[in-house]
């Protein structure tokens, strides 16, 4: 072992010795669906290992990424209620603006913030890479709480064409096309979807009030209709020497329902976004070493229009329009430099830039924000005894430095900051038996804020430039159980986790809108445990559990110590599949428990129990499926009361999401798909 392998292991060794009450992902590797045959896919074995999910089979009903990985291990979706709505994700309690999001291992832009996931279509995706615990180190040192992966179709050797048509309820629809080939030595592939729906469905209304019942009423949700539209293209060639290009675009319109309670719906405002990534690679195997560069260019607009004032927002009548542009470079070398030993170097470099309008108020018209970002990084990959044993000790140098001027939100010009991190890791897997694999992994993450919460958007948050980055060491042990038998099969899987973050970046309510602030700290405890069994080739069965304990650090007397809103503490998903022929029927449930819409644990929101159902048959070149949602038309639960006074007493609440949006009832869609 090198000297500089054995500095490494030292030092992440002690780096994670204080995180012996911490614990993260299985680290197991879960496919729906044949596994993705694309080359760049995770190998099970590596270190860490990842949730594969296959997007080979999009319907109306699974339209987004949020639709696709909203029912798996660790996985939380936070939205503003209804179909299409701006959705977030949230993996072991993170903040949905820690989860990292790439394209092909390429970051989406965070100088907008947080990721709308429905926003990004699975059409187009060949499967989606989930890293709930410590990510590999490429994927940089901001995946404070996790990052996902969305890997594309390419070009396959033999022609492609698919095509997919769905409606459903509230309105829903969606048409889809796909095409992918070999011509001449390039490999293209090319891709479309179109969702939308009107929304517009019925809720318990509670009229604001929980214990006066005598207001309830059924109402309609409005303005909560959205179209969106996405484009995904990509060409490349090569061998030894391969290269590729890629553009990926997406655009969405769609109405704003209101702010929090169910009682502030807005019926005019509206929000639309666009999005254009450019990006492509260049590979070149050698026999001594492998050698990869990245280039990207990304765009993104976020236009809002509330003309009336009506209670979304912060200023009242309010016409916005933010853009920003950014770019990245980066470059990695893979060296073998023994039989069981790979080195890799990275480096990345990243530029944004990003501009406010107050198209109602010039003169409060935000002036451009700068950051770069930078990065060093090197990791060491070692296998010992035939493979049994992986370790990867990695460290990771990351930089920032901004030039951050008056915003609309702010009266003085913001000095320019720089800030330094240095991130040790450690991940280790262990197959103890053919049978029984033990993993471990422990790092530290950082993440800088992001010029929307520095300076915000005129419309749902507001500016706060003196924001510090927010730092975590975390880390995980787990245990996987797997054993075949003929035609069955079975696996267990338990993990523990844990975070400790410093200068915790949260959102706190402003009017009606939000101002991002630094806490004290967080701390973050829980276990996931997952079974699966398969019976032949006809009958799947899993069951994922998560447990989570999210305290806030804050030292606040009226917040420290209490649980970090809208992280439930148990979550469990449910899921049975039966294969008969060309017939496959599925039943799913969905049970999250209650949790706290405010930082003293005094508004909770129910927990709730949904169930799901679907079918579909395939006959020739032809695939006929329906989707039902919520099949128990769940609209009301019962939320405690609470308090001396009404201790043990219940009152109808109406079925909301994380945010306080109503949730729609029953759901059916209808898809129907060819592949040729």
């Amino acid at each position: 072992m090198t000297n500089l392998t054995a500095m490494m292991l030292v030092v992440a060794s002690l780096c994670a010795a204080p995180l012996a009450w911490a614990d993260v992902a299985l680290g197991t590797v879960e496919v729906e669906g044949a596994r993705p045959k694309d080359e760049d896919a995770p190998d099970p074995d590596a270190v860490p290992e990842v949730t594969i999910i296959s997007a080979r089979a999009p319907s109306a009903g699974v339209a987004s990424v949020a639709d696709l990985i909203a029912d798996h291990l660790g996985v939380q979706l936070r939205s503003r209620g209804g179909l299409g709505a701006s959705t977030s994700l949230s993996l072991r309690g993170s903040d949905g603006n820690e989860v990292a999001i790439f394209i092909d291992g390429v970051p989406l832009s965070r100088a907008g913030g947080i990721i709308d996931l429905s926003l990004l279509p699975v059409d187009g995706l060949d499967h989606v890479e989930i890293y709930r615990g410590v990510p590999p180190v490429e994927l940089g040192a901001q995946a404070i709480g996790g990052a996902v992966n969305l890997v594309t179709r390419k070009g396959t050797r033999g022609r492609e064409l698919r095509a997919s048509a769905g409606v459903g309820s509230f309105g829903a629809r969606s048409l889809t096309a796909g095409y992918s080939e070999s011509l001449s030595g390039l490999r293209v592939a090319a891709s479309a979807a179109y969702h939308g729906a009107n929304g517009n469905f019925s809720y318990y209304d509670n009229g604001g009030t929980l214990l006066d019942p005598s207001d309830d009423h059924a109402a309609i949700r409005h303005n909560d209709d959205f179209d969106q539209l996405a484009l995904d293209a990509s060409v490349g060639a090569g061998r030894s020497w391969r290269w590729r290009l890629g553009a990926h675009g997406f655009w969405k319109d769609q109405g704003v329902p209101g702010l929090g309670s169910t009682g502030a719906e807005s019926l005019k405002s509206r929000l639309s976004s666009s999005r254009l990534l450019l990006d492509g690679e260049l590979i070149h195997h050698a026999r001594r070493a492998d050698l990869r560069l990245t280039a990207d260019l990304g765009f993104e607009r976020y236009g809002f229009t509330n003309a009336y004032g009506e209670s979304v927002g912060n200023y009242g009548p309010a016409v916005e329009d933010s853009q920003a542009l950014s770019a990245g470079l980066s470059g990695r070398i893979d060296v073998p430099w023994t039989s069981h030993q790979l080195i890799s170097v990275i480096a990345e470099l990243r530029l944004e830039r990003r501009l406010s309008y107050d198209i109602l108020r010039p003169t409060q018209s935000g002036l451009p924000s700068l950051r770069g970002l930078y990065a060093l990084a090197l990791a060491d990959e070692l296998r010992f005894f035939a493979d049994r044993l992986g370790l990867i000790p990695a460290l990771r140098l990351d930089g920032a430095a901004s030039s951050l001027e008056r915003g609309a939100m702010s009266s003085a010009a913001s000095p320019p900051a720089s800030d330094v991190f240095i991130s040790p890791r450690l991940s280790a897997r262990l197959r103890a038996t053919d049978w029984l694999t033990l993993h471990g992994s422990a790092g530290r993450f950082v993440r800088f804020p992001t010029l929307l919460e520095q300076f915000g958007d005129g419309a749902f948050l507001l500016g706060q430039p003196a924001l510090r980055p927010e730092s975590a060491w975390g880390g995980d042990l787990g245990a996987a159980f797997k054993l075949s038998r003929r035609r069955c099969a079975l696996e267990l899987e338990a993990t523990f986790f844990g975070r400790r973050t410093t200068d915790l970046i949260a959102y706190v309510p402003a009017a009606f809108a939000a101002s991002a602030v630094n806490l004290e700290g967080a701390r973050i405890l829980g276990a996931e445990a997952r079974a699966a069994a398969r019976v032949g080739s006809w009958l799947n069965v899993s069951v994922d559990y998560t447990f989570l304990d999210a305290v806030n650090l804050s030292g606040d007397p009226g917040t420290d110590g209490r649980q970090l809103p809208g992280r439930p503490r148990h979550q469990l998903d449910g899921r049975v599949e039966l294969h008969r022929g060309p017939f496959r029927i599925y039943y799913a449930l969905d049970y999250v428990d209650q949790i706290y819409r405010d930082p003293q644990n005094r508004n909770p929101i129910a927990g709730r129990v949904l169930h799901a159902m679907g079918a579909a048959i395939a006959h020739g070149r032809f695939t006929f499926r329906v989707d039902v949602e919520n099949l128990a038309d769940l609209r009301v639960v019962p939320l405690p009361l609470g308090g001396t006074l009404h201790q043990g007493e219940t009152t109808p609440y109406p079925l909301v999401d994380f945010f306080d949006y109503p949730l729609p009832g029953r759901a059916i869609y209808a898809t129907l798909a060819l592949r040729q």
